[in-house]
């Protein structure tokens, strides 16, 4: 986990702690693997550091990360959506054959 900052944090219980309390309090909780990033998010970017924003955006970015490292191929979304697609009306087809259910692909 990496903190940055200088001065208070807004954090939600209006304590105003800094990235160096944050830190001490982090350690005291058991976390190991804690970091202050020196010059704040300025510092960061000047280094050529990149920023991601959304709420989703650290889950995508390690994904892609780990994505490019695995080398996970990457499809196209309509081949992705058609994949899907032909597996649905498959698994339509084959309980069809079973005759254990009640389903039917309707063609327009």
């Amino acid at each position: 986990m990496v903190l940055y900052g200088e001065g208070a944090y807004d954090t939600s219980d209006g304590s105003g702690q800094d990235a160096e309390t944050a830190a001490r309090r982090l350690d005291e909780l058991g976390y190991r693997d804690v970091s202050l990033l020196a010059g704040g998010l300025d510092a960061w970017i000047a280094s050529g550091g990149e920023l991601f924003s959304d709420v989703n955006a650290p889950s995508k970015a390690f994904g892609e990360l780990v994505a490019e490292l695995t080398g996970t191929p990457l499809l196209p979304a309509e081949e992705v959506a058609q994949a899907y697609l032909d597996w649905e009306y498959g698994l339509v087809a084959q309980l069809e054959r079973d005759g254990t259910h009640g389903f039917r692909v309707l063609v327009p």
